[in-house]
Parts: C-alpha cells; sequence; structure tokens
C-alpha cells in the first residue's frame, strides 16, 4: 500500500453481512490483486486475504486501539521488572510490544495440514520462512513441518516415531499424555509452533524445558490424531495451573476444551492447592472458563447441603476464590447475607442458571480414569 491510500473498506462476510474493514497489506496473485484486511471489532483469526472485487466502497474510520488486557506474556514480564515502579513502563518494553505486534500482524502460513484434516491458520506463528506461505504440511505423529505435499507423504510414509511421553487418561477413545519439555524438547518445541498457529498471544516456542504438556488425542489402535493439548509451569505448588490451551478447529464442539479444563484441575487438587489459568485468555479460551467455573459453582449450589461462601466453594471446587467471585457476579448471583459471607440465593435463579449451564453433552473428564503413575500407565517418559 502507498502512503495516502484508503485503509478502510466495506467488505461482505459470508453470511452477505456488510462489515468494516482495515487493509493492511497488498500483494499481486497470479496477475490479480489481492487485500490482506482485519474485520473491524473481531479478533484477528477472522483476518484473510481476499480478491480486489470483492472490496464494496472505501469508507472512514479509525481502527480502535488493542484492548489493554491483551499483552503477551513476555510483555507482562516487562512491567512486573519496571524497576519496581508501579505505573512506570519501560519504553523499550513498549517498543517490544510494539514491534511484535507489526510483525506478528500478518499471518505467515494461510492453511495447514495434519492427518485428515486441512485446517484454516488463525494466527502468525514463528515456522523458518522457507516453510511459510499458502500450505504448511505437518505430520501428526512427530509434528514434523514441510512445505511440499510430496515431501510430506514420503515422510509420514517412514515416521515410525511413537507418541512421547507416558499416559496419564485413557477412555472411550480418548487419551491424554504427559510430555515433558526437558525430556522431548524436540516435539514439545514442534507443538508450541503448531499450537501457535491457533493461539494469539503465546510467545514460548524454544524455552520449553521447564513446562509439561498435556497432549489429547483421540482415536484407538494405531488411529490416534492429535485433537488439541494444554502446558503448565513444572514448579509445584504454581497457583497458575494451565499456561495455554488448544483445541484444534476440527475438534471443538466436542468438549475438549472442558475437559482439559478438568484435567488440570484435578492435577492441582493432587498438589493440594486451588488453581487458576494465566492470564490474559483469548475470547474463546475465557468462554470456554466460564462455562467451566459456571458448571463447577452450580454443581455446588444445587448440592442440597453444599458450601454457601466463597470460600467453601472454592475449598470444594478447587477453583480459586476471586474466580469463585467473578462467576457468581457473570451468573447474577452474588448477593450476600448480613454476615457479608454467606450467599443469599434464590432457588429459581439457581435452577434455571443450572438449565442453561451444566454440562449434558460432549467429552466429560472422568477421574476414575486417571493414571497417577507411570505403573500405572504401563509406559515411560
Amino acid at each position: 500500500m502507498r502512503e495516502g491510500d484508503p485503509k478502510f473498506v466495506w467488505v461482505r462476510d459470508k453470511n452477505k453481512t456488510v462489515m468494516k474493514a482495515e487493509i493492511l497489506k497488498c500483494r499481486e496473485q497470479e496477475g490479480a490483486v489481492e487485500h490482506y484486511i482485519h474485520l473491524v471489532g473481531k479478533d484477528k483469526r477472522f483476518d484473510r486475504w481476499i480478491p480486489e472485487r470483492c472490496i464494496g466502497g472505501y469508507c472512514s474510520g479509525e481502527r480502535k486501539p488493542r484492548a489493554s488486557g491483551h499483552r503477551t506474556r513476555r510483555y507482562t514480564q516487562c512491567l512486573k521488572e519496571d524497576n519496581g515502579i508501579s505505573g512506570i513502563v519501560d519504553p523499550a518494553a513498549l517498543e517490544l510490544e510494539e514491534a511484535h505486534r507489526e510483525r506478528t500482524k500478518i499471518k505467515n502460513i494461510e492453511d495447514v495440514v495434519l492427518g485428515r484434516y486441512r485446517m484454516d491458520c488463525w494466527y502468525f506463528s514463528p515456522y523458518p520462512e522457507e516453510v511459510c506461505g499458502k500450505r504448511l504440511y505437518v505430520c501428526g505423529r512427530c509434528l514434523g513441518y514441510m512445505k511440499q505435499e510430496e515431501s510430506y507423504a514420503e515422510h509420514v510414509a517412514a515416521c515410525v516415531q511413537e507418541c512421547p511421553g507416558r499416559t496419564v487418561y485413557r477412555k472411550d477413545g480418548v487419551t491424554v499424555r504427559e510430555v515433558s519439555g526437558a525430556g522431548s524438547k524436540t516435539f514439545c518445541q514442534r507443538l508450541c509452533l503448531f499450537g501457535k498457529l491457533f493461539l494469539d498471544h503465546k510467545v514460548t516456542f524454544f524455552d520449553v524445558e521447564s513446562f509439561v504438556f498435556y497432549v489429547l488425542y483421540e482415536g484407538d489402535g494405531g488411529t490416534e490424531q492429535i485433537a488439541g493439548f494444554f502446558s503448565k509451569e513444572r514448579e509445584k505448588g504454581n497457583v497458575y495451573n494451565l499456561s495455554c490451551i488448544v483445541v484444534l478447529p476440527p475438534y471443538q464442539r466436542k468438549g475438549y476444551g472442558r475437559f482439559l479444563i478438568s484435567l488440570s484441575y484435578e492435577l492441582s487438587r493432587a498438589e493440594g492447592i486451588r488453581g487458576t489459568p494465566e492470564r490474559p485468555l483469548s475470547d474463546l479460551g475465557l468462554l470456554t472458563y466460564r462455562k467451566f467455573w459456571a458448571q463447577e459453582v452450580l454443581s455446588v449450589l444445587c448440592t442440597e447441603n453444599g458450601p454457601r461462601t466463597i470460600e467453601g466453594i472454592a475449598k470444594q471446587t478447587g477453583i480459586y476464590e476471586e474466580d469463585v467471585f467473578d462467576t457468581l457476579e457473570w451468573l447474577h448471583l452474588f448477593r450476600l447475607c448480613r454476615d457479608r459471607k454467606t450467599l443469599l440465593l434464590s432457588a429459581d435463579k439457581v435452577s434455571e442458571a443450572s438449565g442453561r449451564f451444566l454440562p449434558t453433552k460432549g467429552c466429560l473428564f472422568d477421574r476414575a480414569f486417571l493414571i497417577r503413575s507411570p505403573e500405572e500407565s504401563g509406559s515411560c517418559q
């Protein structure tokens, strides 16, 4: 784009709804001009290349600034280390954050093939430049990546790598394996690179030794396919029980997000702590967590003799007290008795909320099938 060219245009989405978009970049493909657009008010995962003929006209308007809560983990750490002075931000940190946004605002891979699925990529991921472009092929066993379909077919036919780590859960065609970032460094680095295609804020790719990954596979008898994963820091007693979570697009709406979150809280209970995820949460992550927290809190409130204080609910569910408080407010159930501790609940409101949020379908976590020791799993690191 040249300076002075119009940046905001009208476009139609798949439902033929007219929306305002910002042109971020232009290119010429096979003699035709294409524009990379960001739909104003929408998440970056909807950014895409469109042909010039799809532009309905130019318009005026300013792009809304990025919400202050959307900070990368590295940027948050910079704020914490800023000489210990609250409210003062290191200019170098701001410059680093802006450079990161500029470098990652355009997706470097349009779609990816993993096993039997082809998926549109949502975000930028720092794969080597030589494999970036229209399509990336990723091996479902070792997560090795390549640009050419022929090389991919040859690799898949020859790859004999087994799933790393040890099995910690298996039931009804769902298997979860615990993989150490220190013990399976290459696999975990590739997993992070692949996950970044569907995560906006994750910035750890190569420093994986301090993390443990829980990888969810769907299928049985040699047909297992990676469906999602979450990571957490190895440090025992850490209140953060989840660093990032990904459920791949073909496996969404099956309850796997709720399943992985349930597993993260079960691991926290085993350590005797109340857990909470690292922030920021993506829009989809926040929605999944809110539903999970609502389900857990409501299951307690629907119990006749269950606790009726925030402290009691947190203790029984293993959910951080602040998250319990936020959930009750989100459900419009937060009202205290005169003792300022006990919840004043309306049975009708609790019943109505339960009907909306208690899980009725999808993959549910069953702690009876959690394999807590290497001896039980029958496999090794």
